[in-house]
């Protein structure tokens, strides 16, 4: 599995307190709770780089808070897209894994697509392995 990368440990913050919060939408969470479950992430990121994380996200609008030390994901930020000068809804998660799921749904192999059969079944059985995990987390996220 692919990690990734982070040029520092507030760009991870930033990235794990979305993650959480997306996945989390139902109710506002607190402080208490996004820094565990960011600590849980990284151990190596502290306290004071997830207050600020949440201060920066808050302050651009990606997060809200419905009340003091309670934050929650912003479902009406709105980015501004590279082929569009009017704002776009800034993607779900949701919406990137069903991106995800046409795209390997739309893939097509051709015979002669096929040089070693053994490698072509291995990568076949990732594709489908795939599939279902996709299948599984969107379900999850709904």
């Amino acid at each position: 599995m692919n990690e990734v990368k982070f040029s520092s440990l507030t760009a991870e913050a930033k990235y794990h307190i979305l993650n959480y919060l997306s996945e989390n939408r139902a109710a506002p969470h607190s402080c208490f709770e996004i820094t565990q479950a960011v600590q849980y992430q990284n151990k190596a990121i502290r306290e004071t780089i997830i207050s600020g994380a949440l201060h920066t996200l808050w302050n651009s609008g990606r997060i809200i808070k419905p009340s003091r030390g309670e934050y929650q994901i912003n479902d009406n930020f709105r980015v501004a897209g590279p082929e569009d000068s009017n704002l776009l809804p800034a993607p779900t998660i949701a919406s990137a894994l069903e991106k995800a799921l046409a795209f390997i749904n739309s893939y097509t192999i051709k015979v002669t697509d096929i040089d070693d059969p053994d490698t072509f079944l291995y990568n076949r059985k990732i594709l489908i392995e795939t599939q279902e995990f996709i299948e599984k987390q969107i379900a999850r996220l709904k």
